[in-house]
């Protein structure tokens, strides 16, 4: 796919001699990273994607985790972000994962405040790989700890909730969600 419109939808099985010949002749660069040390997860590796991440668009720090510490807890996250009380309050999704973001900043908070470090991006990094294939209970007691303050929230102060002016204001939000949590 993407290819010059003869080689579209083709195999390499499927090719003729001299196409498989200059296939066979590319070069097809790879860099495989590894992090050894330190042994903090994938810091390393979060701080390579995202100096990499320098041109177009530059990429939020909550999309380079759902790239980098992909598993069922990014899908869990987005289940969480279409719950109804949550759209209610936050409005229309975001383009660029905020929602989705202060969502895991509350499920950090709530279950793993007692370790946060500085700075807040690393402390959602390492949470969210510790968790990366969360299943089960957990997931329940996440969803649960999650949906009961938000529909509270949402039934109590709707849009209002949040904000200063027009925007969320996560510091708010942080403070609000693990009071009422």
């Amino acid at each position: 796919k993407g290819v010059t419109e003869r080689l579209s939808n083709r195999r390499y099985v499927d090719l003729d001699e001299p196409d498989k010949l200059a296939f066979n002749d590319s070069i097809i660069h790879a860099t495989i990273v590894h992090q050894d040390e330190p042994d903090d997860g994938n810091s390393s590796i979060y701080s390579i994607f995202e100096r990499l991440n320098t041109g177009g668009t530059l990429l939020t720090a909550q999309e380079i985790r759902t790239c980098i510490y992909h598993g069922s807890f990014v899908g869990f996250l987005n289940e969480l972000n279409q719950n109804l009380a949550w759209r209610k309050v936050y409005g229309a999704k975001s383009k660029r994962m905020k929602d989705q973001e202060l969502i895991l900043r509350f499920l950090a908070m709530q279950f793993s405040l007692d370790e946060y470090k500085k700075p807040l991006k690393g402390f959602l990094n390492v949470f969210i790989e510790r968790y990366r294939n969360i299943t089960g209970e957990l997931k329940s007691s996440f969803e649960a700890a999650f949906v009961r303050p938000i529909q509270f929230i949402s039934e109590n102060l709707e849009r209002k909730a949040f904000r200063q002016g027009s925007q969320i204001n996560a510091a708010i939000f942080d403070s609000v969600m693990l009071g009422v949590a």
